[in-house]
């Protein structure tokens, strides 16, 4: 019995490291998508962003969307937009495919409000007539 309790909780350490997230790099995102960063004042605003972006599926992927939590962002992402975009919790940041920071909400996100600035962009009506 003993036994079987050591094995769980090997398997349970060794499946944190699985699931454990890189820090993700914005500049990786750059040319192939657009970027949302949330930064979160609660976990409850986290599960209901999720919630909505999976209702909104279709027209995220359509704009080549990615959403990043804050959290997730390497250490100098995330000092460079606190520092250049007042980035703190409850906002959120629109990022061109340029790289370039193109709006700020306060919490709540408002997907919609976000499509319609995106469809507004240069490259993104090059995209729709293609």
């Amino acid at each position: 019995m003993r036994s079987l309790v050591v094995i769980a909780v090997c398997a349970l350490v060794g499946m944190s490291f699985l699931f454990a997230k890189a820090p993700k790099s914005l500049s990786s995102y750059q040319w192939k998508s657009r970027v949302i960063v949330s930064y979160h004042k609660y976990e409850e605003s986290k599960a209901e962003q999720q919630a909505m972006a999976n209702e909104k599926q279709a027209e995220i992927l359509d704009r080549d969307l990615v959403i990043l939590d804050f959290q997730d962002l390497s250490k100098e992402d995330q000092a460079k937009l606190q520092a250049q975009h007042g980035m703190k919790p409850g906002t959120h940041l629109l990022i061109g495919k340029d790289g370039g920071v193109k709006g700020a909400q306060d919490t709540p996100l408002d997907f919609s409000k976000w499509f319609t600035l995106i469809d507004t962009m240069p490259m993104r009506k090059q995209e729709m007539r293609e």
